[in-house]
């Protein structure tokens, strides 16, 4: 059906990690990705003690753009030629939450995801 990974993570001063996602196209636009971005971010917040996520997003994908921002993510900026695809290096828009903007919209601290 799809996938979710956070990576890239960043320990000491920074406590951040990249997620990246895909659904089959199959399943598109039933709300799995979102479901699937909001349960990633809540166990990065509680279980694996960071402090952001970070998602990029290349410009031409509003779909992808429209889970983040569902997922409570907001847009942090736009960086030039950001990942190589394909054998050309692509533009992606940034979207970030933070452990704060996750608590604010009323996420708890307490509890783990997983026992």
């Amino acid at each position: 059906m799809g996938r979710i990974a956070l990576s890239n993570i960043v320990r000491g001063a920074a406590q951040y990690a990249t997620i990246g996602y895909s659904v089959d196209q199959s399943h598109n636009g039933k709300g799995y990705a979102t479901e699937a971005v909001r349960q990633a971010v809540a166990f990065a917040f509680r279980d694996a003690g960071l402090h952001r996520v970070r998602g990029a997003v290349m410009p031409d994908n509003p779909a992808s753009a429209r889970v983040l921002l569902k997922a409570g993510f907001r847009p942090e900026g736009h960086f030039l030629r950001y990942l190589r695809i394909n054998g050309r290096w692509a533009d992606h828009d940034i979207y970030a939450i933070t452990e704060e903007d996750w608590t604010a919209a009323g996420r708890p601290r307490e509890g783990r995801v997983h026992p």
